[in-house]
């Protein structure tokens, strides 16, 4: 971790968000409730120039998210910019497809890992939580064609009501069929007026026990497989504090070239800011009651904390 004025920033890792544009409008996301913004270029310098500010404390990894970034225009440009300066770097994405220019920058200088989000191993559950039919193809698609470009794939298997009972099929389908390196087990994710629209998504306390079960067992029966598990998956009472209250920070930076001291806040205007230092600051002094995390009372962060199931 790297100190930064009494706040650590975890594996050195800075979140940056390509773009709130998204082809998708899956059923637990708030993307769909913000506005697409047109004028990339604008942003995208804006967002190089934060980076920038970032480059000085060490960062040792971007992460880059959205929206979705691998139909972004300006993520090839990005990649570009993490070649000439040797930073590390991630995707996170839907898996629905790569624009020309990015498979291009793919293929010129390689992510670690690019993480795909999977909400089923058939067509029904996949589909049904991105509200697109077809998605789940696309998906084995794009998987498939980076796989043959040398890039290494992961999935997000997002934990919802709809998969109890079929994790480990799941599992067996990412690592069997798709071919990927490593997987990690996330609850579903709730935030924005979607956390009261949509609380049919939350897996409740019994359904947590049951995942957890679920993903341990097939952990041990095939224990030469990479599998992580997030947020309230994890048997961890530490997690109970969550990494900004123990005054460590996942620092992101937003579509707009704001910062926020956490991926979870970066919606939230009380929380962008304009500058690192900025966001710095305000990270030494959130209290938890400050905190939303995402809708948990408990103040428990739900998505980022990850330990290797064993």
């Amino acid at each position: 971790m790297i100190a930064l004025n009494n706040i650590e920033l975890i594996s050195g890792v800075l979140f940056v968000e390509v773009t709130n544009a998204c082809n998708y409008r899956c059923q637990h996301c708030y993307l769909g409730e913000l506005p697409t913004l047109s004028n990339e270029s604008v942003r995208l310098t804006n967002i190089l120039t934060t980076i920038k500010h970032f480059e000085e404390m060490g960062i040792r990894e971007i992460r880059f998210t959205g929206g979705e970034p691998l139909i972004s225009s300006a993520l090839a440009r990005l990649i570009t910019f993490c070649s000439a300066h040797n930073i590390q770097y991630t995707i996170v994405s839907n898996g629905s497809g790569v624009r020309p220019s990015a498979a291009l920058a793919l293929r010129r200088y390689k992510p670690r890992i690019i993480w795909v989000s999977l909400y089923g191993n058939t067509p029904i559950l996949h589909d049904n939580m991105t509200a697109s039919v077809g998605s789940f193809r696309r998906l084995q698609k794009t998987v498939g064609h980076l796989r043959a470009d040398g890039i290494q794939c992961g999935v997000h298997v997002v934990v919802s009501p709809q998969l109890m009972g079929a994790i480990g099929d799941v599992l067996d389908f990412a690592f069997q069929e798709l071919g990927v390196s490593e997987a990690k087990c996330i609850p579903v994710q709730l935030a924005g007026s979607v956390i009261m629209a949509r609380q049919r998504l939350i897996l409740t306390c019994s359904e947590v026990r049951n995942a957890r079960s679920q993903i341990i067992a097939w952990a041990r029966k095939h224990p030469e497989r990479k599998i992580r598990t997030a947020g309230r998956l994890v048997r961890d009472s530490a997690l109970r504090t969550g990494c900004l209250f123990d005054r460590r920070v996942f620092l992101t930076i937003n579509h707009l070239g704001k910062t926020s001291p956490c991926c979870l806040l970066m919606h939230n205007k009380e929380w962008l800011f304009n500058s690192a230092a900025d966001a710095l600051t305000a990270a030494r002094q959130i209290t938890t009651s400050k905190l939303p995390c995402n809708g948990n009372k408990r103040g428990v962060c739900p998505l980022l904390l990850d330990n290797v199931v064993s």
